[in-house]
């Protein structure tokens, strides 16, 4: 049986302990809402997280030898993880968690310690598991996942390799440096300015997790996240730009691989069923369990209603669109530009030499206004104009 008053002096200290880690895991079991009002007004919530991160941290200074790796931060980790998924299915816990003082600070926390850690895939998919439950609940907690992946880009560029990166260590750190020039050269134009960097990244982590190298559990939680992000917005504006920047991320190519590799061992795991049932005796040509063929044929179902939900939305947003209306084509082109960094920045220039030439104009010259819309988009590859922007000419784009 819990101590109450153990419980209560953890919350009422400073930060927690691994030992207490499954005292207060049994606390939220038993405890319930009530408990996680309590435990959320007392920022147990952050102190949780900071518990995780410390253990993240200790393992990580002592990963080359594996005799100092604590079982106790081991234990501690997964009751970490226990108490948050604990939390999250009670009535009002994920409220709790959203309301929290500091919940952006802790969704990225919980995000980074989950990705550094990609080899621990039980709390790899659980904390993806706990990001799509946040995501589902609510457009505010839908909001608390993006915004923790924005926040998280400057770590995702400097942090994370592709899962099929180079194990040649100096090779690796030489390509990093060279990456690193080539972002910030992209980062700034030539009057030294920022430019946007392609939005796709702050989902390109994410998505590296659907390489068919990772588990199957894995891969079914990412599915699960990605269809969560791009379904809760009631806009389909909204949906279509998060479905193009996790095109961008290269979702498509993963999806097809991800299917692919899952009807080969259903297909294997039918004949081997086959065969069983036959002759009594199972296949040569490999082992599919009967749990892994479940998962597989989720992967498989999770992959194609991504798909189906994106034709739906293809279709609302073709049937929404209006090429009369500048606010609808300025998000299709928006959109469009997610494609390419380097094309976003030369239509911001295209734009930007609109901007400059029309401002000055007030409601009366319209004339004026129509003939500097109708010059500057029909100049080809002439001047840049004052602003020093690029070539207004074939500027309009099929949409």
């Amino acid at each position: 049986m819990i101590s109450k008053n153990r419980v209560s002096k953890v919350l009422n200290g400073g930060e927690f302990t691994k030992s207490a880690a499954l005292d207060i895991r049994r606390a939220i079991e038993k405890g319930g809402a009530p408990f996680i009002e309590k435990f959320c007004s007392h920022n147990g919530f952050s102190k949780l997280i900071g518990l995780l991160v410390e253990c993240s941290e200790e393992d990580e200074i002592n990963e080359d030898d594996s005799t100092n790796l604590s079982l106790d931060s081991v234990f501690a980790q997964l009751n970490c993880i226990a108490c948050i998924r604990a939390m999250m299915d009670i009535e009002g816990g994920i409220q709790a968690v959203i309301d929290t003082k500091h919940s952006l600070e802790n969704m990225c926390q919980l995000i980074k310690v989950a990705f550094s850690e990609s080899d621990n895939t039980r709390m790899l998919s659980q904390t993806i598991d706990l990001l799509a439950a946040t995501s589902l609940y609510s457009s505010e907690g839908h909001l608390l996942v993006l915004d923790a992946f924005d926040e998280l880009v400057p770590w995702f560029e400097e942090v994370l390799v592709p899962a099929d990166a180079s194990e040649d260590d100096e090779e690796e750190e030489e390509g990093q440096e060279e990456r690193k020039e080539e972002k910030s050269q992209h980062r700034e134009d030539k009057n030294g300015l920022p430019v946007d960097q392609i939005a796709g990244i702050r989902f390109a982590a994410l998505i590296s997790f659907l390489d068919i190298d990772f588990d199957v559990p894995v891969r079914l939680s990412v599915l699960g996240l990605i269809i969560g992000i791009t379904s809760v917005p009631s806009d389909v504006i909204e949906r279509m730009y998060l479905r193009e920047e996790m095109c961008c991320a290269g979702l498509v190519e993963c999806l097809d691989e991800n299917q692919k590799a899952a009807e080969e061992m259903l297909e294997l795991y039918d004949k081997q069923r086959r065969q069983l049932d036959k002759s009594g005796e199972e296949s040569d040509d490999g082992n599919v369990s009967n749990d892994t063929a479940i998962m597989l044929q989720k992967v498989l179902d999770l992959c194609r209603l991504y798909e189906d939900g994106t034709i739906a939305d293809e279709v609302e947003d073709e049937e929404e669109y209006d090429p009369a209306s500048l606010e609808s084509v300025y998000h299709r082109l928006e959109r469009i530009m997610l494609r390419s960094s380097d094309a976003s920045s030369a239509m911001c220039d295209v734009m930007q030499n609109y901007v400059h030439k029309l401002s000055p104009l007030g409601p009366d010259d319209e004339d004026e206004m129509l003939m500097v819309i109708e010059t500057t988009g029909s100049i080809n590859g002439g001047s840049r104009g004052d602003t020093g922007t690029g070539s207004g000419g074939n500027m309009l784009m099929p949409v």
